[in-house]
């Protein structure tokens, strides 16, 4: 996603490639630094789907909501495979595309412009059963 967010709200597309012959694959985040608090004030809504692409989100199609909540609470529950969240067991190259939708919730303090958060959300395959 951006880097900084420039207004309030946003979507990004991201599609995943499992080139694996079978495989749980799940999401979760890692690098987490919110050193300001931005985070709990920042909406997140995940989607994973098909259609669309990077960097667009013309021809996504929802088939699940994987989360809703905030940045902040997102890298603090999902921080790992075993916690990683919207699953999905590919058989051979499948793909799934991800929307991410973010909200900058409009009571957050002032003293937050100009601050970040960040994280990296990653996707990772494993052979076995997702639990």
């Amino acid at each position: 996603m951006n880097d900084r967010l420039d207004h309030q709200a946003g979507d990004e597309v991201l599609q995943v490639v499992a080139a694996t012959t079978s495989a749980d694959v799940v999401l979760f985040a890692s690098g987490a630094s919110d050193p300001a608090g931005l985070g709990q004030h920042l909406d997140l809504v995940v989607r994973r789907g098909s259609g669309g692409g990077f960097g667009t989100c013309a021809g996504f199609t929802a088939a699940a909501t994987v989360y809703t909540g905030t940045v902040a609470d997102f890298v603090q529950t999902h921080d790992e495979w075993l916690s990683g969240i919207g699953g999905w067991t590919a058989a051979g190259h499948q793909r799934a595309t991800y929307r991410f939708g973010y909200t900058l919730q409009p009571e957050t303090p002032s003293h937050l412009q100009a601050t970040r958060t960040s994280a990296t959300f990653q996707w990772e395959a494993r052979l076995g059963t997702i639990s």
